[in-house]
């Protein structure tokens, strides 16, 4: 069996991707109380909040590209650094009108590039976190479709293809060496595209 480099790569993003999910779930849920911490301890100090949420963006992980926007409460932006600075995001009415977000929820903000954003409401203000969830999103962007071949006679492999959304699309003849001459190789292909929806 040949796994194509295609195939490896994008299982191995697909994985990284969802420990990147997980790890900034809990970045962006630290960094949200942090911040609700400080805009409560510091009521209507709108260039102080800037400040401390710019160090916390330039603290960041660069390919994180962090952002993090502060609302009043009334929802009217105060400040907004990093990637939020360049491409920010509104916030919903829920958080205005004092709820949180239940979990993050992912958002396109353009030239291809989502972000995972939680928001929470403190006594004093709003705030918003952004969080880049594609870094691998440069390498893996231009893989359509894996392929790779299977001998003929490896039923558990081709059921395993086959329930992953792999399709059978061609055939080559006497590709393996056998102990009684050749065996074909079946040929399959997954459209990755599909996936990515």
């Amino acid at each position: 069996m040949l796994i194509t480099t295609s195939i490896f790569s994008y299982f191995v993003y697909a994985r990284a991707e969802d420990r990147i999910r997980k790890d900034a779930g809990l970045l962006a849920e630290l960094q949200l109380a942090q911040l609700i911490a400080y805009v409560d301890a510091h009521p209507g100090a709108v260039e102080e909040w800037r400040v401390f949420a710019e160090r916390q963006a330039q603290g960041a992980d660069p390919d994180l590209r962090l952002g993090i926007q502060i609302f009043h409460t009334d929802g009217r932006p105060a400040a907004a650094v990093g990637g939020a600075d360049l491409a920010p995001i509104p916030l919903p009415a829920h958080v205005v009108l004092g709820g949180t977000d239940p979990e993050m929820r992912e958002v396109d903000v353009g030239w291809g590039y989502p972000y995972f954003v939680l928001a929470g409401r403190g006594a004093q203000g709003c705030v918003q976190v952004m969080i880049y969830s594609r870094p691998f999103a440069r390498t893996a962007g231009g893989i359509r479709d894996a392929f790779l071949e299977v001998r003929r006679s490896n039923r558990a492999a081709i059921a395993l293809y086959h329930q992953l959304g792999f399709e059978c699309v061609g055939t080559r003849r006497g590709y393996y060496q056998a102990h009684e001459g050749r065996e074909d190789a079946l040929v399959y292909r997954l459209e990755l595209g599909a996936l990515a929806t």
